[in-house]
């Protein structure tokens, strides 16, 4: 099995990846890019997210201390994506 790293910062301490992320997060979270947050309370291996966009958007995972997580990204259908994750995670979701 191979292991997923837990952040970004793992790989891109700072780096432009990184800013890439940091961009997109303050973009959709002031509301000037549209999307969509799933608040995933209880720790778990996977997070199904529907959001009827009628496409494949792009998904970031946050965890509670506001740090990118690197997860799988399934997208199910159209609608409805999945995240999967090396080990339980609770945090949020923003899908764009």
């Amino acid at each position: 099995m191979v292991e997923i790293p837990s952040t970004l910062d793992q790989y891109y301490p700072g780096g432009p990846v990184k800013q890439v992320y940091d961009l997109l997060y303050q973009l959709t979270s002031t509301g000037i890019i549209g999307g969509l947050e799933h608040v995933q309370t209880v720790p778990a291996l996977t997070w199904v997210i529907v959001h009827n966009f009628g496409h494949r958007p792009l998904a970031q995972a946050f965890n509670t201390a506001g740090d990118l997580m690197l997860c799988a990204v399934h997208h199910d259908s159209d609608n409805q994506c999945t995240l999967s994750f090396n080990s339980l995670r609770a945090g949020r979701a923003r899908v764009i």
